[in-house]
């Protein structure tokens, strides 16, 4: 749940461990609350099953700036696709590996796909 909106999560392809969700802020907003809630089944002793909830605590984030934050891989075959992942991002933004542009394109305003096709990345 972040700002009063029922969000769900996606599990990383890559990571099955990586939980994430796109949120965006109305325009005007630079923080926003959120806390987790998770819901599942649990077999208890008798054999019976009992659904159960688990919610966090509420918690703030604040938005300081645009910025790359992590590449979902280090390496890949030649023709490939890399996550890059940060927050800001825009369908204008590019990547340069060396002086060379990368093919880039763009998946979300927190990720970007950089394909491992360009020469400097083969050495």
């Amino acid at each position: 749940m972040v700002g009063g909106e029922k969000l769900v999560m996606v599990q990383d392809d890559l990571n099955p461990e990586l939980w994430s969700c796109d949120y965006k802020l109305p325009s005007g907003f630079d923080e926003a609350t959120y806390y987790f809630e998770a819901v599942y089944s649990s077999v208890l002793d008798n054999g019976n099953v009992s659904e159960r909830r688990v919610t966090s605590d509420l918690q703030v984030f604040r938005l300081e700036n645009r910025y790359v934050g992590n590449l979902a891989s280090y390496r890949g075959p030649v023709g490939a696709e890399i996550a890059v992942q940060g927050r800001g991002l825009t369908k204008y933004d590019a990547i340069k590996v060396g002086e060379q542009d990368a093919t880039t394109r763009y998946l979300s305003e927190n990720e970007l796909a950089l394909c491992c096709s360009c020469p400097a990345l083969w050495a």
